[in-house]
């Protein structure tokens, strides 16, 4: 079989000639190689005899855990500010929306570092602070990309040897637990079950435009990034049952 074979096989629970090997690289790729480029992705599983299983970057940002110079945001002015604090990186954002403002605080570590080859950033002050500010949120959301001309030119570089999948962010992963904090979304569960549910709502409707977005434009398979709704976060089997089962059907 070839790899992309193997991989289908086991996909749809069929025999395949051997136990397909594709395990994610990135962050081992960025130490022993220096870059996690495709083409230096596509050499490892070569020089290693892996399987290829390439996930290709959501061409849809999201603005809540991303800090680029220049925000696709057509209605939102964006004040940002970056400043040292000894190692960290403190981020500091104000979005000016129709609706309103919003602001944050992040401290970041280094990259490649004490801290791990990505760290991810503490939230030091959340985007939703209240029940308001999730109109506010709403314009930091971006039309849906219906570019889907990267996933496509990485899947013709994969070929035969695997397959490719496209990112794209789950309810909460860099949506909805970022925008608020893990730990005070999980209080609101308990404490404000209704603005509980609007806020997982509002993340989960830009998942679905993405994902419909990402279907329409050929997308066979999608890597869903649903690491923060996981059990090992702190989430009970009955929330994980009753809260995320259902998005994650749909």
């Amino acid at each position: 079989m070839t790899g992309r074979e193997r991989l289908l096989a086991a996909i749809a629970h069929q025999e395949p000639d051997r136990v397909p090997v594709a395990p994610r690289l990135w962050a081992w790729l960025l130490d022993y190689c220096g870059d996690a480029s495709l083409p230096t992705y596509l050499r490892i599983c070569e020089e290693f005899g892996g399987d290829v299983f390439w996930c290709e970057g959501a061409p849809t940002p999201s603005y809540i855990r991303a800090w680029p110079e220049r925000y696709n945001l057509p209605e939102v002015r964006v004040e940002q500010r970056r400043r040292q604090d000894g190692p960290y990186t403190i981020v500091e954002r104000r979005f000016y929306t129709p609706a309103g403002p919003l602001s944050d605080r992040m401290r970041m570590a280094p990259p490649r570092s004490y801290w791990g080859m990505s760290p991810d950033p503490v939230i030091e002050e959340p985007l939703v602070k209240t029940r308001e500010d999730l109109e506010r949120l709403s314009y930091l959301m971006p039309i849906p990309s219906s570019d889907m001309s990267g996933y496509h030119r990485a899947d013709e570089l994969v070929g035969d040897r695997g397959l490719t999948e496209l990112y794209i962010l789950g309810v909460l992963d860099q949506r909805a637990a970022d925008a608020r904090g893990m730990a005070q979304l999980m209080v609101d569960y308990y404490n404000d079950r209704a603005f509980f549910d609007a806020q997982i709502d509002l993340s989960h409707r830009q998942m679905m435009a993405e994902t419909q977005a990402a279907l329409e434009g050929g997308v066979e398979i999608i890597f869903g990034s649903w690491f923060y709704e996981s059990l090992s976060v702190g989430w009970s089997p009955a929330i994980w049952r009753e809260v995320f089962l259902p998005r994650l059907k749909q």
